[in-house]
């Protein structure tokens, strides 16, 4: 919401982005007369009051919006602007253009609780109810003004671009987002730390924000001839998206639960923007509608407008059906055999997702959404989403399945369901039909597949499947898994190689061996009364005999090898 509002002759382009429907009768079921020159209202969702902002009169309307009756008019300061609530504490804020302040209202007793002395030019106004904090923007300075809202007390500033004048902001993250009119820029403030986390450049004299709590985008409307609204992540604070329609627009609003934005241009129609789709239309609601909002519990939008001095009310049941996002026959497996039902699926489709599917081709069929064919044959198949809510039926594009015969069994018949590590299995298969090649494919650690050649780089248990290709009439053919284990080989002989087998007590041996396979380490045993080896030396410490073994430790595809024990004789000195 920008901190001053005029009326103006508006230009519309449109762009080729959008799909365009215009309204040609009026979409209004009431107008309730308010104040003077009505600019600016919030609607509070849990008790379906609205607040105008009557700026000549420096009043506050409350409207019943259940009867359309004014229920209350509260005087405020000098040209109240902008408005907006915690729907949590029941306060209502509204600044006062030309007075430097923010007048709080209790919602209970529709009273005036507290002014609270801001500076010049207060404009947009936000409140994150999570944290109870109000957030003000300075128009002329710069400045955010951060307010405890328990308090009523300024308690930190916070100087955003040039000209911020709107204010948009997410309680779920304690983000907040000001468009700078002067520097065409988006400042985000983190609520936790009031300091300025982003600047995100947009388009010419950024004027409204409104953020979508529920997909986590921010929408920034641009008053110029760039016909553009522009959208924002709040998981990166960058722009993912440029809405082009409308020129001039103004002040927003999002209803996250429909899907739709809304906004004034200038004094001219609402615009309706389908976020699904991109699908634009256009409203014609009176003349001089200056800001708007919506009740998210009835679905229920409300513009002010100056030329009658009004409050409009606009069922969103009576504007323009908009269009479902695409729908589609989203099955990513387009082949099967005959015989064998498919579940159809489908994305896209808006509100109620409750699709109906038809089929044309010979021998085929749809029952409870199971598409079957009796013969090799080719389907046709197009999904429908019926209207519902506010949308227009959907109707998808055709997406087209082939059914194939069935091959006769496939089955691996490799004559060697183990081998050993390093070795190759040829894999054959048995059964199938048609011209199609067999292939396969390998699940497990250590296994290793290159064409029908399967074989392991260590101990492993390989799974494989063997494929046949549909060809001619007949259908792809898969065969039952089967394990093929491989074991780690056996090492060469591994032998204790020492040609000289005598010795003298305490007087040590060095040990050798011979053979075996990989790389694994070597190591020496000795049994006997007073034998040891240490660091592959052989000592004994009395005259006897030493029984000596080597083992070679497992390694690559090779299993741990054991030597043959041999004798060593040792005699006194």
């Amino acid at each position: 919401m920008k901190y001053l509002r005029l009326a103006s002759a508006s230009l519309f382009v449109f762009s080729s982005i959008f799909m365009l429907h215009t309204s040609g009768a009026n979409a209004t079921t009431a107008a309730v007369t308010v104040g003077s020159t009505p600019v600016g209202v919030w609607v509070d969702s849990a008790t379906s009051y609205a607040y105008v902002a009557n700026a000549a009169d420096n009043s506050i309307s409350v409207v019943d919006s259940k009867t359309n009756a004014i229920i209350a008019k509260i005087s405020v300061g000098a040209w109240p602007n902008v408005v907006t609530g915690n729907p949590i504490t029941d306060m209502i804020y509204v600044t006062n253009l030309y007075g430097g302040t923010v007048s709080v209202i209790d919602g209970s007793t529709e009273t005036v609780t507290g002014t609270i002395q801001i500076g010049n030019t207060p404009g947009g106004v936000g409140v994150d109810d999570s944290t109870n904090t109000v957030y003000v923007t300075n128009s002329s300075t710069g400045v955010i003004s951060v307010i405890n809202g328990q308090t009523n007390q300024v308690i930190s500033t916070v100087r955003a671009g040039i000209t911020p004048a709107a204010m948009a902001v997410d309680p779920t993250t304690n983000q907040i987002y000001v468009p700078n009119q002067g520097s065409n820029d988006v400042s985000v403030i983190d609520g936790k730390t009031n300091r300025i986390v982003a600047t995100v450049p947009v388009g010419i004299n950024p004027w409204d924000a409104k953020v979508d709590t529920a997909t986590g985008l921010v929408y920034v409307s641009s008053n110029s001839a760039q016909s553009s609204i522009y959208v924002i992540d709040e998981r990166n604070n960058s722009v993912v998206n440029v809405l082009n329609g409308v020129a001039n627009e103004q002040n927003i609003a999002v209803d996250s639960n429909t899907n739709t934005l809304f906004g004034t241009t200038s004094g001219g129609p609402i615009f309706v923007v389908n976020l699904s789709t991109g699908q634009l239309s256009l409203v014609a609601a009176g003349c001089g509608t200056t800001d708007l909002d919506v009740n998210l519990a009835t679905q229920i939008l409300f513009a002010t407008s100056s030329c009658g001095n009004s409050l409009l009310v606009l069922p969103e049941s009576l504007l323009p059906n908009p269009n479902q996002r695409t729908l589609a026959v989203s099955n990513t497996t387009l082949t099967a055999n005959v015989g064998t039902p498919v579940t159809l699926t489908t994305s896209g489709g808006s509100g109620l997702i409750i699709p109906s599917f038809t089929v044309t081709g010979l021998g085929c069929s749809i029952s409870e959404g199971q598409l079957q064919a009796s013969r090799f044959t080719t389907c046709v198949v197009t999904a429908t989403n019926p209207a519902n809510g506010y949308y227009n039926a959907a109707i998808s594009a055709p997406q087209t399945f082939h059914f194939f015969i069935p091959q006769s069994t496939l089955t691996i018949s490799t004559a060697k369901f183990n081998g050993v590590a390093g070795a190759v299995i040829k894999l054959k298969t048995t059964g199938g039909k048609g011209s199609g090649s067999v292939g396969y494919s390998v699940v497990g650690a250590n296994c290793t597949l290159s064409g029908s050649n399967l074989s392991a780089s260590g101990s492993a248990q390989c799974v494989v499947t063997a494929t046949k290709a549909a060809s001619g009439v007949y259908g792809l053919a898969v065969s039952v898994p089967i394990t093929i284990n491989f074991s780690l080989a056996a090492q060469s002989i591994l032998r204790v190689a020492n040609h000289v087998l005598k010795g003298v007590s305490g007087s040590p041996i060095a040990l050798t061996a011979s053979g075996g396979s990989g790389s694994g380490e070597l190591t020496f045993s000795a049994t006997g009364t007073g034998c040891t080896v240490n660091d592959q030396l052989l000592t004994d410490t009395s005259p006897g005999k030493c029984s000596v073994q080597v083992t070679k430790a497992a390694s690559g595809i090779y299993a741990a090898a054991v030597s043959s024990s041999v004798n060593f004789t040792f005699t006194r000195k």
